[in-house]
């Protein structure tokens, strides 16, 4: 199927290296950073405020990301946001997992290198330090020993294969963010 014609938003900003399916849905402000993949059925929705998604980043399948506030929700770089996941946090940094079916409320600011395991829910107002794994049927939390993770494998093998099943949004920004085809 390959790349199909350009989408029209232009709230949507899509940059080179990164692969976003048009069964995707993407409403509002939205900046998605270079080798980023979003697969069908994901929804970013940037109801009130922007959301700025960085480099290297996984949505799959029927994951939501949502922005109420004002204030742009900055998601940092090498996130993976599993099947079925909810997350509205205020903050995300980098290197992050949310798992299957987990949910993250409006007032959660999430650190770099944290789990929030598979249907997890944390609702409360909290920030989430480097390294906070949330597991268990309690939501119980320690501390990780595993380094940072990348996904490089799986996003390189996403974007060769996704384009041969589904039709894409063609970048119309470079990595660096200028327009394509501006001078």
């Amino acid at each position: 199927m390959g790349d199909s014609k350009q989408e029209t938003n232009p709230k949507v900003l899509v940059a080179q290296g990164s692969t976003v399916v048009r069964d995707c849905v993407i409403q509002g402000e939205v900046t998605i950073g270079t080798r980023t993949v979003i697969h069908p059925t994901a929804q970013i929705l940037a109801e009130k405020g922007p959301i700025i998604i960085g480099e290297g980043n996984i949505v799959e399948e029927k994951a939501k990301i949502i922005n109420r506030r004002e204030e742009p929700l900055v998601i940092g770089n090498h996130n993976t946001f599993e099947v079925g996941c909810v997350v509205e946090a205020n903050a995300i940094g980098h290197h992050n997992t949310f798992e299957c079916l987990s949910r993250v409320g409006p007032l959660v600011s999430v650190g770099s290198g944290c789990t929030v395991g598979a249907r997890c829910n944390v609702s409360t107002e909290e920030v989430l330090p480097d390294n906070i794994v949330v597991y268990g049927a309690n939501c119980d939390r320690k501390i990780s020993v595993d380094n940072f993770r990348t996904s490089n494998p799986q996003i390189d093998f996403l974007s060769k294969v996704m384009v041969n099943y589904h039709y894409v949004i063609k970048p119309n920004r470079t990595k660096e963010g200028n327009a394509i085809g501006a001078e």
